[in-house]
């Protein structure tokens, strides 16, 4: 009989009013009677006597929700009085989110961090934050620690390098696709992401119309997407299809550039905007 059984904790509270842990199972209680509104007073009630006891916010929170109540208001409620709750934080954090209040949310996730600094969670939840509003610079920041946090999570390494685009340091994009590639020889997506790095390049580079140095770097993106369809990263079907088709050299490039870049073999960019780029492309055979 639940609700016989209800009703014998709430008098011996009566006489036990000092009973916290008495009282938190009555709250509980509460919430599975559908009693939201009693279940909200009771742990309001106990929370001032135990600020800290997570369980009976999330009481509160869950009569609050039930109730159509304001959630995000008594989070935020919540936070402002006890900003050290980590767990309540994040979920304020969240919540701000989930509504495109991103910049509070980003506030109070940094807050967070500074607390407790070796939050790997935290930090992969600032990285898209700061990414959504266009901040690459704290993006970049945030993934170095989380590099430093997890050296062997090469997804840091593909954000890194993509961080790095958005921010328009290409060189420094292409060391971090480096490393990705040294990391993990035999996984296709690394040479996806270095072609990502080669593709921007020429994109960053190349005017109204592409010259033959701007396809030649165009083809190594190409080359670099190719070899990660061939070790089964087949996402980049489609931007093999287009480079082959818009961007490579065709055969009357070749005819009548060969000449001039082609050393054994081998073809080489010649654009000043390329000339940090060591690498050259293997010219077809007559």
């Amino acid at each position: 009989d639940d609700e016989a059984v209800l009703q014998a904790k709430i008098d011996k509270f009566a006489t036990f009013p000092e009973d916290d842990a008495l009282g938190e199972e009555i709250a509980e209680l509460y919430i599975v009677e559908g009693m939201y509104e009693e279940a909200k007073s009771m742990a309001e009630a106990l929370l001032s006597r135990n600020p800290d006891n997570k369980n009976l916010s999330n009481i509160i929170r869950e009569a609050v929700e039930a109730t159509g109540g304001d959630v995000l208001g008594f989070l935020e409620q919540e936070y402002e009085t006890n900003p050290a709750n980590i767990s309540n934080a994040q979920e304020y954090g969240r919540q701000l989110l989930a509504v495109g209040e991103t910049n509070i949310a980003i506030t109070v996730f940094e807050g967070i961090l500074n607390e407790s600094p070796g939050m790997t969670n935290v930090m992969k939840v600032l990285v898209e934050a700061y990414g959504e509003i266009g901040k690459t610079k704290d993006v970049i920041s945030i993934l170095k620690k989380l590099n430093t946090a997890n050296p062997e999570d090469i997804r840091i390494y593909f954000d890194m390098t993509e961080a790095y685009i958005a921010d328009g340091q290409l060189k420094s994009a292409m060391t971090w696709a480096g490393k990705a590639v040294k990391m993990d020889p035999d996984n296709g997506q690394v040479y996806a992401n270095r072609a990502s790095v080669y593709e921007s390049v020429g994109m960053q580079c190349t005017g109204s119309v592409p010259d033959f140095d701007d396809k030649l770097v165009f083809n190594m993106a190409y080359e670099d997407y190719s070899l990660a369809k061939a070790k089964g990263y087949h996402k980049i079907t489609k931007k093999i299809d287009f480079l082959k088709e818009a961007r490579i050299p065709q055969s009357g490039d070749w005819f009548f550039n060969r000449d001039e870049y082609v050393k054994g073999g081998k073809a080489k960019t010649k654009k000043e905007c390329y000339s940090w780029l060591k690498r050259s492309v293997t010219a077809p055979k007559k």
